[in-house]
């Protein structure tokens, strides 16, 4: 794919509308970063397979993520914005996952067991929802096992429990 686009990296360039169709057709790029712009309208459903860092933090997203990212995606930057519905198709569709920052949206519900299965995950921020439940075993005992895996974060108690999360909530 010589001379073919493979990167978009316009952060914080008071961009506005929504992200153009076109952008989820183009077969090389591996990165997209557009963080703190004015974005707005839904993210894609569907994104290049190629895409392996995708930064969307900072703007006025809406709807829900559906699991047509990436499994290649190594860093998710969608925090900060007004996304909405559950995380488990969005996890689910993860696989080689480094850095996941989907906190400061308006996710809901629990945070799905999938995320055990994320043993590269170094860094996963999720405070600022509304989830509720407890963290899955596996995610803490994953964070055990691996000492890169440096940084967990979510709500307090008593909307959400975790054991190895990386935050000190005080009751």
């Amino acid at each position: 794919d010589e001379g073919a686009l493979r990167a978009i990296q316009i952060p914080n360039n008071n961009l506005i509308g929504s992200l153009p169709s076109e952008m989820s057709a183009l077969p090389a790029l591996d990165t997209l970063s557009l963080e703190q712009n004015g974005l707005t309208g839904s993210v894609f459903d569907v994104w290049p397979p190629s895409l392996f860092r995708l930064r969307l933090s900072k703007n006025s997203f809406t709807g829900t993520v559906n699991g047509g990212l990436p499994s290649a995606l190594s860093l998710l930057y969608m925090d900060e914005n007004q996304l909405t519905g559950t995380l488990d198709d969005l996890i689910g569709s993860l696989q080689d996952v480094t850095q996941l920052h989907l906190q400061s949206n308006e996710f809901e519900g629990t945070i799905p067991e999938s995320l055990g299965d994320l043993t590269l995950l170094r860094v996963a921020r999720f405070e600022d929802n509304q989830l509720t439940g407890t963290m899955p075993a596996q995610v803490c005992t994953n964070r055990e096992e691996n000492p890169s895996f440096r940084f967990l974060v979510t709500d307090c108690p008593p909307e959400f429990e975790c054991s190895c999360c990386s935050n000190r909530c005080t009751i």
